[in-house]
């Protein structure tokens, strides 16, 4: 008799009213009020052998392989107003939950993220808000060393 056991993935689904992050079973998607412009509405981002298990922490789903280390993550979290602080948040959220782990590749979707809230425009916001995490992090002088390839 043949086990089939559903192996832990990240699906991201475009198109949605809603932007949202839950987990299916052994999957975490990611609804996101996106337009789909292309491909399937439903996306794998991380499958099968990559992944050991999904966890969450706090606003973080996340997938660890089997010596515990993070494979990848997803979050959604509502910006009411300035983006600062929820870049913030999330983002020392997310180096608390890698450690040591160096990060490669982080994409951000802001709604809006070139309108003004509160006399500053959301991409400057979330910068600030992201960079700051970073600094509280390593610190000022080791910052620089921890940024991923993808931090503009």
């Amino acid at each position: 008799m043949e086990i089939t056991v559903e192996a832990p993935e990240i699906r991201f689904g475009f198109g949605q009213p809603v932007s949202s992050c839950h987990g299916e079973g052994a999957s975490a998607v990611c609804d996101l009020s996106v337009p789909l412009l292309a491909g399937l509405g439903d996306e794998p981002l991380i499958r099968g052998g990559d992944a050991d298990r999904l966890e969450r922490h706090g606003a973080f789903q996340v997938l660890r392989n089997s010596e515990g280390g993070v494979i990848g993550g997803v979050a959604v979290a509502p910006c009411a107003g300035a983006a600062e602080m929820v870049a913030h948040r999330l983002y020392s959220e997310l180096l608390g939950i890698a450690g040591e782990q160096a990060l490669y590749r982080i994409w951000n979707f802001v709604p809006g993220i070139n309108s003004e809230v509160e006399g500053i425009e959301q991409y400057q916001s979330f910068n600030v808000g992201r960079c700051r995490a970073f600094r509280e992090r390593f610190g000022e002088s080791g910052m620089e060393d921890r940024l991923p390839a993808a931090f503009a």
